[in-house]
């Protein structure tokens, strides 16, 4: 029997594949978008294994999904409850032995969960053959360790996006501070779009191999009900300027990003990896008057000390 949040998978398919001594029929379940889970008709009702799925059903899909069960190239999964005292959730845990993926049990959307590193080595192991209730007793001394990589992971699976997206950025200079102050401290000063219902500040931050390609921008939009466009391109866009000269960094997804399908440890290329760089976006509401107020306050003590020459910009009578 499936665990109750899979039990109306959306497709049910069947492969006839080739075992050691015997053709068995395999069972595959597409209950969300990310994983498919399977079972081989032979197994134990506790047994159930999972696959990179990312939504994709299609030409060339056999030839995904053969090679890595014949390679045992997909996780064990089992269950188990919060190692910690004050949490009360139930855990998915995909396991194998040189990587893992940790989720919360009715959460199977992608930024739910997180990889993890087992640190307990299981020489020798199949995949197939070895007990469900083997592997997780075999398991569950890291996941009871505050020590262990999986709980390291846990915290990061309630990230949001955005804040998973800062995390992986590695500064060269500055850091995320004066982007998430003064850019939207100066964007409340700006008076052409207090009118509309929000200004957007985009975030990007390229990931690139090579020092020259690498950059991080900051852009606002302005957002009505109907329609986006950029914000004027004169006094915001040189203040956005001078804050990335103090502030520059570039994603790099494998230094710390447990979202990401491309670890250094991780040696699989699924259907959807992560490329590109990161994007986040800061939304800033119309201020009140006080909110500018305090914004003038804080940019004129910003703009003496680190930008005098922007000062006539937002300050025209400034000695």
């Amino acid at each position: 029997m499936l665990p109750p949040d899979l039990q109306n998978p959306f497709l049910v398919l069947s492969l006839r594949m080739k075992f050691p001594h015997a053709w068995r029929r395999v069972q595959l379940f597409f209950a969300d978008d990310l994983f498919i889970y399977l079972r081989p008709k032979h197994a134990p009702e506790d047994w159930l294994g999972a696959l990179f799925y990312f939504g994709q059903l299609g030409t060339g899909f056999r030839e995904h999904v053969v090679p890595d069960l014949e390679d045992q190239h997909f996780w064990r999964v089992f269950h188990l409850r919060d190692p910690r005292s004050a949490e009360k959730r139930m855990w998915r845990i995909l396991w194998r032995p040189d990587y893992g993926y940790v989720v919360p049990v009715g959460h199977p959307e992608e930024l739910s969960g997180a990889f993890f590193r087992p640190q307990k080595i299981l020489q020798k192991v199949s995949l197939w053959r070895t007990p469900t209730q083997v592997l997780q007793e075999h398991f569950e001394q890291e996941w009871n360790s505050s020590n262990s990589d999986v709980r390291a992971a846990l915290p990061w699976c309630d990230l949001a996006k955005d804040e998973r997206m800062w995390r992986s950025i590695e500064w060269q200079i500055g850091g995320r501070q004066e982007i998430e102050t003064v850019a939207p401290a100066f964007c409340k000063l700006e008076t052409e779009w207090q009118h509309h219902n929000k200004l957007t500040l985009s975030v990007i931050a390229s990931e690139s191999s090579k020092p020259e390609n690498r950059w991080l921008s900051i852009r606002a939009m302005i957002m009505t009900r109907t329609a986006s466009r950029f914000a004027p391109d004169h006094r915001l866009s040189r203040a956005f300027d001078r804050i990335e000269e103090r502030n520059q960094g570039v994603f790099n997804v494998p230094n710390g990003h447990r979202n990401a399908w491309r670890m250094p440890w991780i040696e699989v290329d699924p259907f959807r990896p992560h490329r590109g760089g990161a994007n986040i976006r800061i939304q800033i509401n119309p201020p009140t008057q006080h909110e500018r107020l305090e914004a003038a306050l804080f940019l004129r003590a910003w703009l003496n000390q680190h930008a005098p020459d922007l000062l006539p910009d937002w300050f025209p009578n400034a000695a």
